[in-house]
C-alpha cells in the first residue's frame, strides 16, 4: 500500500510538472509575440531623433516629399467631414439602437488565414474612397485587403473584455462605430503597405489616426486608417508633418536596402 501511495505521488507530481512547463511555455510564447510588435515599433520610433538630426546637419540628405494635401497650420480641434473630432478620446454612440447612415456591404478578408468574410459595412463616402484608394495601389502592385470596418456596440464589448484596453477602445469609444474606419490585414509597421498608404492615403482623406495619437493608451497601429475628408486629412498632416516624412524617410531608406516586408497575396475563399 506504501508503494503505491508513494507511485501516486511520483506520478502526481509528474503531471504538475508537466502543467507548469505549458504554462510557462505559454507565456514565454506570448511574450514572444508582444516582442517582436514592439521590436518593429521600434523600428521607426527609434530612428526618428536620427533622421531628424540628419535632416536638420546634412544639407545632402534627400527629402521625400508625401504625395499629400497641402500643408495648413492650425492648432484647432480637427473635426472630420461628418462632424466627429479626430486625435482625441470621444464616446461616439451610447446605446444599441445607434443608427450610421448609408452602409455599404462589402467582402473582406479575415487575417489569420486569408478566408473570405462577407457583411462588412462602411458608410458610403468612406466605401467609395476605399474602392478607389485599393484600385490605385493594386495597380501599383499593393494588395490591400480589409480585416475590420464598421462595429456594432455588442462587437466592441467583446474585444474590449477579451483583449483588454490596450488594444481594445472601450465600448462606445471605437472609431469603428462611425462606419469609416477599417483595419488592413497584413499593414505593419515595416512593411511596404504601410509606406504607401502614408505616401497615398493622406492625399485621399484617409488618416492613421491611432499611430500619431500620443493621448491614447491604444498600441500605436499603423494598419488602423480612418476616412475623414480631404480638409481633415490636411490639417491632420499639418499637425503630425514632422513624424510622417520622417517614418516616409526611414521607409524609404528600408526599402532601398531591402528590408522593408513585400507581402503579396491572394484571398483564398
Amino acid at each position: 500500500m506504501s508503494h503505491k501511495r508513494s507511485l501516486n505521488f511520483w506520478v502526481f507530481c509528474v503531471i504538475g510538472l508537466l502543467i507548469l512547463l505549458r504554462t510557462i511555455d505559454v507565456k514565454v510564447f506570448d511574450s514572444s509575440k508582444s516582442q517582436n510588435t514592439k521590436n518593429q515599433r521600434e523600428v521607426l520610433t527609434d530612428n526618428r531623433e536620427f533622421v531628424r538630426n540628419r535632416l536638420q546637419t546634412d544639407d545632402d540628405a534627400p527629402r521625400f516629399a508625401v504625395q499629400g494635401p497641402e500643408s495648413i497650420q492650425s492648432d484647432e480641434e480637427i473635426f472630420d467631414q461628418f462632424g466627429y473630432p479626430l486625435g482625441k478620446t470621444y464616446q461616439y454612440i451610447s446605446s444599441k439602437n445607434h443608427i450610421i447612415p448609408n452602409l455599404v456591404k462589402f467582402d473582406g478578408v479575415r487575417s489569420k488565414d486569408l478566408k473570405i468574410i462577407s457583411g462588412m459595412e462602411l458608410r458610403r463616402e468612406a466605401f467609395d474612397s476605399l474602392m478607389d484608394l485599393k484600385e490605385k495601389a493594386g495597380r501599383e502592385g499593393i494588395p490591400l485587403t480589409i480585416g475590420f470596418a464598421y462595429r456594432k456596440l455588442a462587437t466592441q464589448k467583446k474585444l474590449f473584455w477579451k483583449f483588454g484596453g490596450k488594444v481594445a477602445e472601450k465600448p462606445g469609444y471605437s472609431e469603428h462605430h462611425l462606419g469609416t474606419t477599417v483595419d488592413f490585414t497584413r499593414v505593419k509597421f515595416t512593411s511596404l503597405a504601410f509606406l504607401w498608404l502614408l505616401k497615398n492615403g493622406i492625399s485621399a482623406g484617409w488618416v492613421p489616426s491611432y499611430y500619431y495619437r500620443e493621448e491614447s493608451e491604444i498600441q500605436q497601429e499603423p494598419w488602423h486608417w480612418r476616412y475623414v475628408g480631404q480638409e481633415a486629412s490636411k490639417a491632420f498632416f499639418s499637425k503630425h508633418s514632422e513624424l510622417i516624412t520622417l517614418d516616409i524617410k526611414h521607409l524609404e531608406t528600408l526599402k532601398k536596402q531591402g528590408k522593408l516586408r513585400t507581402i503579396q497575396y491572394l484571398a483564398k475563399g
